[in-house]
């Protein structure tokens, strides 16, 4: 889900989602990852349906005033996992703790969000040299959060984040040898977008 924030309304977004996704919480569905982005005035998430889910139960927007009111528009496309190996976030059973504002939740981990527009007939090749670099953003200590593929659609968007000095530790990530072997990803790549992002806590 990509949407679009209403000027000025990024804050009453953020609480608004926090506490939309306080009480929609069915078993068999999970918020993988959330964030606000703040320069490009946009509310970011990815969730997952469990196998079985019942789909007449699934999550709709309209059924939130308060969170729709503050979205101009937005995105909304069905994607695949692209790694079996991210781990989902764990499930807290006790209640959700109150909305934090987005000055509170700004000095959080750094997520640089990735979203790229992969070439007609290069999702193989993409997706050999994207596994590359996730070893090697791994080693760097870097952490994915979450990647998924939006294959009719040609979409790939997936999260990075580091706690500490991102920009830093980014740096010396770029630079070595390794990742400049690995940079021929940008050959499969048509458009990008690379945002820094607020993390959004979801219980």
């Amino acid at each position: 889900m990509l949407y679009d924030v209403q000027p000025g309304r990024m804050d009453d977004a953020v609480r608004a989602f926090q506490e939309t996704f306080a009480s929609f919480r069915p078993a068999g569905f999970t918020v993988l990852f959330a964030a606000a982005d703040v320069a490009h005035h946009r509310l970011i998430w990815v969730h997952r349906y469990e196998r079985g889910f019942d789909l007449g139960e699934r999550f709709y927007l309209g059924k939130y005033p308060d969170l729709v009111h503050c979205l101009w528009a937005g995105t909304r496309y069905d994607a695949v996992a692209a790694s079996a190996d991210l781990p989902a976030r764990p499930r807290a059973s006790a209640p959700p703790p109150p909305p934090r504002t987005l000055a509170e939740l700004a000095d959080g981990p750094t997520v640089e969000l990735k979203v790229y527009e992969v070439k007609q007939g290069h999702w193989v090749p993409f997706l050999e040299y994207w596994r590359r670099i996730v070893t090697l953003r791994r080693a760097a200590g870097f952490k994915v959060e979450f990647a998924v593929a939006d294959i009719p659609g040609h979409r790939f968007v997936w999260g990075v984040s580091v706690d500490g000095d991102f920009t830093g530790q980014n740096e010396t990530y770029l630079d070595g040898e390794d990742r400049r072997a690995a940079n021929v990803i940008s050959d499969h790549i048509g458009r990008f977008e690379i945002p820094k992002v607020v993390y959004l806590p979801v219980s």
